[in-house]
């Protein structure tokens, strides 16, 4: 797959302010098969996998969206709770 379709699946998961739905995504961008979206999905969800990534994938509350990983929240919240001792 190009490198587009991912690159446009990224920006819109990023600017939405919720999860957004399968059948959001295909309409928002209706020159993508059903197949290609989910091959666009799987490849931002590959990308987001590996431990050097500051994001992940999630598929929440019927959508999907771009989030933080668990470990990295903790992260931030300690290293903020440290500068606020300060």
């Amino acid at each position: 797959m190009s490198p587009e379709p991912v690159a446009a699946l990224e920006a819109l998961l990023f600017a939405s302010p919720e999860p957004l739905p399968r059948e959001r995504l295909a309409e928002l961008l209706p020159e993508l098969s059903a197949e290609e979206l989910a091959a666009a999905l799987a490849a931002l969800r590959a990308r987001y996998a590996s431990p050097q990534s500051g994001l992940m994938l999630d598929e929440v509350a019927g959508g999907f969206r771009l989030g933080l990983p668990i470990l990295l929240l903790i992260a931030g919240v300690v290293i903020w709770l440290k500068r606020r001792k300060r």
